[in-house]
């Protein structure tokens, strides 16, 4: 499957930014779900394009800070 380049360099700028919304909200429990449904939505449409930017390893540290050590979902799992 060939990477659509295009495709990336549009939706990488508005998955950032969903993520860094999810981030800001003050509610714990109301981060979290929109924390991981971000994650869950990048990594699927990471997917579809065909590779995962070099930094994907900042929605994972995201999902990281919202659970308690060692119980946070992995990216890979939420395709």
């Amino acid at each position: 499957m060939a990477i659509d380049y295009e495709w990336m360099k549009r939706a990488y700028p508005r998955q950032k930014a969903r993520l860094t919304r999810a981030l800001n909200i003050k509610d714990h429990e109301k981060r979290q779900s929109s924390v991981l449904e971000a994650c869950r939505s990048a990594v699927q449409e990471w997917d579809a394009i065909g590779a995962w930017p070099d930094n994907w390893s900042r929605w994972q540290r995201a999902l990281d800070d919202q659970y308690p050590v060692f119980n946070a979902p992995r990216l890979e799992e939420l395709s």
